[in-house]
């Protein structure tokens, strides 16, 4: 298995059973990428990301921290707000954040090991 199937597996793995944090995800990446630069684990994720979103494997939500109501993020704006660093950073409390989730169809995707 690559590196970019193995964080493919984390993300779709992760986002099944809870509204998972981009924070936590691009966390995981130290460890799978640690040889790599901020700015390249950044942009592994964002490629990965819009491209599951565009697939609709995973939908992406607006959180006002910690736990707050989510607000679905528009498939059309992806892109423009993961291009900003500060939405990786782990937000404080009362601040919003990104959080995102796996579809039924990326749980599939999953199960069949075809991303």
């Amino acid at each position: 298995m690559t590196q970019h199937q193995e964080i493919s597996k984390k993300i779709l793995w992760s986002g099944i059973e809870d509204y998972t944090g981009l924070w936590e995800i691009y966390w995981e990446l130290n460890s799978a990428y640690a040889g790599f630069s901020e700015t390249e684990k950044r942009q592994i994720l964002c490629k990965l990301l819009i491209s599951f979103v565009d697939q609709n494997w995973v939908t992406l939500f607006w959180c006002k921290e910690p736990y707050g109501e989510l607000m679905t993020i528009e498939n059309s704006v992806v892109k423009d707000i993961l291009s900003n660093p500060l939405v990786f950073n782990e937000p404080d409390s009362g601040n919003f954040a990104i959080r995102f989730k796996t579809s039924r169809l990326g749980e599939e995707i999953l199960k069949m090991n075809r991303f």
